[in-house]
């Protein structure tokens, strides 16, 4: 897998999204999902298949971010290496 190239910045930021990913919006799409649930008719609830559709988003955002952070090389920002 190639290397992935971030400043300190770059690299704190992903890792913040990701927290938010997994301990903020993740566990409100899952509360989502059990409260459409309790609606019953699965088949014609919007806010269940929203739901849904919001979880697989997250959950490929949680995939992509770990990804960028897992071979990471800090580099220095030029702009501020003056």
């Amino acid at each position: 897998m190639p290397k992935n190239y971030l400043t300190k910045e770059g690299y704190e930021k992903l890792v913040a999204e990701l927290h938010d990913l997994k301990q903020a919006q993740l566990p409100a799409v899952i509360q989502r999902i059990s409260e459409a649930r309790e609606m019953w008719d699965l088949s014609e609830n919007f806010d269940y298949k929203s739901a849904l559709e919001d979880r697989d988003l997250i959950d490929n955002r949680i995939a992509e971010v770990e990804r960028l952070i897992e071979d990471v090389e800090i580099i220095s920002d030029k702009k501020h290496a003056k």
